[in-house]
């Protein structure tokens, strides 16, 4: 503590009675550097639109260190993001979004972070009892056998399409253009992709095809 009258000197011809308050407390406080976690949760405001969904956020640097008086970095625990509003997006998408500083006293190594946020389609999974197997690559097909022909397959739909995808919408291939004469164990696969839906398994996995 000190006493305000053994430091302040008054103009000459004044002389101080009394002052309010009469004495000073100053507290010396160290300085520190903390490691701290920068928490997004908080900062994401909105809903992705319908038939869409987050599958996972993060953000990098995910801890960073700040600098200041003792006291003060003793009340923070975390730091958060400023808002990130995520009702429009229906893709993944990247931002750098600045740091929300709780006061202008403390030093931050890092003022913005990266935040990754992953947004898929909602899908649904399909059976297909029935799914024919075509044979792409060659020009004499009568010469190349496939045994089954036709396979039970589960698909992966986006939940809009999942009514409407038919049977008739999936082709199922196997490339025979680079299989020498003999039997081969071939995985139909789909012929192209297709962003309404993707290949899961086929029942069985490997079909039987001899190439003459």
């Amino acid at each position: 503590k000190i006493n305000l009258l053994d430091v302040i000197s008054a103009p000459n011809g004044i002389e101080i009675d009394e002052l309010e308050p009469r004495q000073l407390e100053i507290v010396l406080d160290r300085n520190l550097i903390k490691n701290v976690e920068v928490d997004i949760r908080d900062s994401i405001v909105g809903k992705v639109p319908d038939g869409y969904e987050v599958k996972n956020i993060s953000v990098t640097p995910n801890f960073v260190a700040i600098t200041g008086a003792a006291t003060e970095l003793a009340k923070i625990k975390k730091l958060n993001t400023y808002k990130v509003d995520i009702s429009q997006y229906t893709t993944s998408v990247e931002e750098y979004v600045d740091l929300d500083i709780p006061s202008d006293s403390i030093n931050c190594d890092a003022w913005r972070v990266r935040v990754s946020i992953d947004i898929v389609q909602k899908t649904k999974d399909k059976v297909f009892a029935e799914l024919p197997v075509k044979i792409i690559g060659t020009d004499d097909e009568d010469s190349t056998v496939i045994t089954p022909s036709v396979v039970r397959a589960k698909l992966k739909i986006s939940e809009k399409d999942v009514n409407d995808i038919k049977a008739e919408d999936i082709r199922l291939i196997v490339d025979t253009s680079s299989l020498p004469p003999g039997e081969h164990s071939i995985a139909p696969q789909l012929e192209k992709p297709d962003e309404r839906f993707s290949l899961i398994w086929t029942m069985p996995k490997m079909v039987s095809v001899k190439v003459n």
